[in-house]
C-alpha cells in the first residue's frame, strides 16, 4: 500500500518541477528508483 501510495504522489509532483522533486526523492529513497523505472 505504501508503495503503490508513493507512486502516486510521484506522478502528481512530476507535474510540478519533475527534475527537482525526483532528485529530492530519490535521494531520500533509493527504492523508489527501482518502481519509478519499472
Amino acid at each position: 500500500m505504501l508503495r503503490f501510495h508513493i507512486l502516486i504522489s510521484l506522478r502528481k509532483r512530476r507535474k510540478k518541477h519533475r527534475s527537482y522533486k525526483k532528485r529530492s526523492q530519490y535521494k531520500l529513497k533509493p527504492e523508489i528508483q527501482g518502481l519509478v523505472f519499472l
